[in-house]
């Protein structure tokens, strides 16, 4: 007799069982491995979900703000044309001017920059010193 079977004889659980029982262990720890899966899945599409929420939430609040601005705007607008006798192309001259201040016609404010007294280069006039030189800017005095 071999080894092989002497041992299943003298063993109650045989060989196939044993493949069986192994088997069964593999698919019980496959299943619980695809249940966490998908429970983490579930998980990252809820958060993402109350993200989503969230963020729809905060565009609503700004729309909301801009809505009222825009009405002040438009009042304070028809105040001064009406007191002031101020036209539609006065306001757009002036949109303009303020637009350019940042040294772009970008339909945005944005920091007004201005040239650096000795390389000429443009800098953020809110600094004391040029970015590229060093030089002292506006006459002011290193922060």
């Amino acid at each position: 007799m071999g080894v092989a079977l002497l041992a299943a004889q003298l063993n109650p659980i045989s060989l196939a069982s044993r493949t069986e029982t192994s088997m069964g262990l593999f698919s019980l720890f496959w299943d619980m491995r695809q249940d966490q899966g998908i429970r983490e899945a579930q998980d990252a599409a809820a958060k993402s979900a109350r993200h989503v929420q969230s963020t729809q939430q905060e565009l609503d609040e700004l729309r909301a703000a801009v809505d009222r601005l825009s009405l002040m705007n438009q009042a304070l607008w028809e105040l001064l044309r009406d007191r002031a006798e101020l036209s539609d192309a006065d306001l757009r001259a002036k949109a303009d001017e303020v637009d350019r201040r940042d040294g772009r016609a970008d339909g945005r404010m944005g920091e007004a920059v201005a040239a650096c007294p000795k390389c000429a280069k443009a800098n953020v006039e809110s600094r004391a010193r040029c970015l590229y030189c060093g030089a002292t800017l506006r006459g002011t005095d290193a922060r």
